[in-house]
C-alpha cells in the first residue's frame, strides 16, 4: 500500500515537472514568436523615400477624403472607394454641365492623384501582412470611367451579417458563414455578393454594410425604394437631414477638416452620428503630431 502511494506522489512530482518544463518552453516560445514578428513588421514598414512620398497622399485621402479611417479607426464595417479615370479636359466638360446649384453644392481636389496612388499601391501592398482588413478594387463600370474599390474590417463586417443574417440569407437564397463570404468579397465571381448586388434589397444592405444604422437604412429604404401605399404618409412624415454637408469650393481633406461619413439620417438625436462624432475625435488624437504613413501601417498589419 505504502509503495503504490509512493508511485502515485512520484507520477505527481513528474506530471507537474514536466507541465513546469512546458510552460517555460511555451513562454520562450511566444517570446520568440513575438520578436521575430516585431522583427518582420518592422522590415516591412521600411519604405523608400519616393514610396514614403505618395503613400502619404495615398492614405491621407483614402482614411481622410474617402472616410476609411472610420473603417481602420472606428465602427464602419465597409468604406466604398469610387477611383475616376477622367482625363482633364473630360472632367472640366463634366463640371461645366453641371447646374449652378450643383456647382455651389460639391467640392473639387486640387490633386487627384488617388488612381494612379492606388496603381502604386497594388504593385507593393503584397509587402505588407495585412489580415484584419480587405482593401481591394472590385470592379469598373460600364463606360470604364470609374472603378469601386473596397476597405473592409473583416471581423466587424462579418459580426454585422451575422447579426442581420435572416437579412442577408432572403438575398443569397443560401446558408453561409458570415466570415467565409466577407473574405470571398475580393472574388469577382462571388456567388454571395453578386446576388446582394442583384437583389432588390440591395440598398437596404449596403446602407448597413457601410454603416449608417439600422434605423437610417431600413428608413432610407422604405422611403425611396419598397413602401407599401398604405404606410407611405407615415413615411413620408419623418423628416430627414444629410449626416454631414460636403464641403465646398476648392478644398484638400486632410486630417484638419474630415469630416463624417455622409449619409441620410432619420433622427434627430441620431446615435450612428453621435458615435461617428466621437470617432472622429479618436482618430484626430490617434495622428496628431505623428507619421501618418508609419501609423497607418502598423494598425493596417496589426495582430
Amino acid at each position: 500500500m505504502r509503495s503504490n502511494t509512493m508511485t502515485q506522489l512520484l507520477k505527481v512530482k513528474i506530471i507537474k515537472r514536466m507541465l513546469k518544463h512546458t510552460f517555460f518552453l511555451l513562454a520562450i516560445f511566444f517570446l520568440f514568436s513575438s520578436c521575430s514578428s516585431s522583427k518582420k513588421q518592422s522590415s516591412q514598414l521600411e519604405l523608400s523615400p519616393e514610396e514614403k512620398h505618395w503613400m502619404e497622399k495615398f492614405f491621407s485621402d483614402l482614411l481622410f477624403a474617402e472616410g476609411g479611417a472610420y473603417t481602420l479607426w472606428g465602427t464602419k464595417p465597409i468604406t466604398e472607394i469610387v477611383l475616376y479615370h477622367y482625363t482633364d479636359e473630360e472632367m472640366k466638360a463634366l463640371q461645366e454641365e453641371l447646374s449652378k446649384e450643383d456647382k455651389e453644392n460639391c467640392y473639387v481636389t486640387d490633386c487627384y492623384d488617388l488612381p494612379s496612388n492606388w496603381e502604386k499601391w497594388e504593385k507593393i501592398k503584397s509587402q505588407f501582412s495585412i489580415k484584419k482588413y480587405l482593401l481591394f478594387r472590385s470592379h469598373f463600370d460600364e463606360d470604364g470611367k470609374a472603378s469601386f474599390a473596397y476597405f473592409v474590417d473583416v471581423l466587424r463586417t462579418a459580426t454585422l451579417i451575422q447579426d442581420n443574417y435572416e437579412l442577408f440569407k432572403k438575398s443569397a437564397e443560401f446558408d453561409f458563414h458570415p466570415l467565409e463570404v466577407v473574405i470571398d468579397m475580393q472574388n469577382p465571381n462571388s456567388v454571395f455578393w453578386n446576388k446582394i448586388r442583384n437583389s432588390k434589397d440591395s440598398p437596404l444592405l449596403w446602407g448597413l454594410l457601410f454603416g449608417y444604422g439600422k434605423l437610417n437604412s431600413c428608413a432610407f429604404f422604405w422611403k425611396h425604394f419598397e413602401c407599401p401605399q398604405s404606410c407611405q404618409e407615415a413615411v413620408d412624415s419623418y423628416p430627414f437631414r444629410f449626416s454631414n454637408p460636403s464641403p465646398r469650393g476648392q478644398v484638400r481633406i486632410s486630417l484638419t477638416n474630415f469630416t463624417i461619413p455622409q449619409f441620410v439620417s432619420f433622427s434627430d438625436d441620431d446615435e450612428t452620428i453621435i458615435q461617428y462624432e466621437k470617432e472622429r475625435e479618436k482618430i484626430k488624437k490617434a495622428y496628431q503630431g505623428k507619421d501618418l504613413v508609419k501609423i497607418t501601417l502598423q494598425k493596417l498589419t496589426s495582430k
